[in-house]
């Protein structure tokens, strides 16, 4: 499983006792929510940031109601990308769970093309992250035109238009890369992980792909497992078709 970074550090820092379930694996998840007592809470991320998977939100987040969980999702790939027309919530409103989220976590950089982050929760979690989180309250909060221009790119994002432009370049692009032979995994997003395995060549990969004036990055171990190195592509809505094509 190819979790977020800053999902890991943050189960660290928490002090709690980490218990991880496999990828999407519901049964996995259960057995580990019936074993525990006391307090729970089940992370997950709406897209999965490797290889573009959706997590099953819906079905994890019944299983966190069952057994009186509190659910975090980390929503950063997801948000203002995906859901319905007039909101774009993200995998929470894909799914149709957006009330069974008790904390959301999510980026301003991704959607929206800004910068920065946010939590959105209950007044009460909220107050707490504002009087004792580290995190936040060490950080120099955002400049005021950068949070400004994220406030003016939600009704843009709202619209839907520029995301069904992002989805039919996905659908060009997933078409051209597996009609050429490339695994794509069970990507079902924007990002898109060719398989390449072996870590040299994926790095000879990108190399190469420089020298004809496309920036991609390798991503290989310990970002991910030994031999299973791939060039992680993230499709935008302001690609051309011969952007595509490069």
């Amino acid at each position: 499983m190819l979790q977020s970074a800053s999902i890991i550090d943050a189960c660290r820092l928490s002090r709690a006792i980490i218990k991880v379930f496999r990828h999407n694996d519901l049964e996995d998840l259960e057995i580990l929510l019936r074993s525990t007592a006391g307090d729970k809470i089940v992370i997950t991320e709406g897209v999965f940031s490797m290889d573009g998977d959706f997590s099953a939100l819906d079905k994890i987040c019944c299983l966190a109601k069952e057994y009186n969980a509190v659910m975090i999702v980390d929503d950063a790939h997801g948000d203002f990308i995906f859901g319905s027309p007039g909101s774009y919530s993200g995998v929470p409103g894909y799914f149709d769970v957006k009330g069974m989220i008790d904390v959301n976590v999510s980026s301003l950089s991704k959607g929206l093309g800004c910068f920065g982050g946010y939590v959105a929760s209950s007044k009460l979690v909220r107050e707490l992250l504002i009087n004792k989180s580290r995190q936040f309250i060490y950080t120099s909060a955002l400049p005021e035109h950068l949070s400004a221009a994220a406030l003016a790119a939600v009704p843009l994002a709202e619209k839907g238009n520029l995301q069904h432009r992002l989805f039919r370049n996905v659908e060009f692009f997933y078409k051209k890369l597996t009609d050429l032979g490339f695994s794509i995994n069970n990507s079902a997003s924007q990002i898109i992980p060719v398989m390449i395995g072996d870590e040299k060549l994926a790095i000879d990969f990108s190399s190469e792909l420089l020298l004809d004036g496309v920036f991609v990055q390798p991503i290989r171990y310990p970002t991910v497992g030994k031999g299973k190195a791939r060039l992680r592509l993230t499709v935008t809505s302001l690609h051309t078709k011969g952007d595509l094509l490069t």
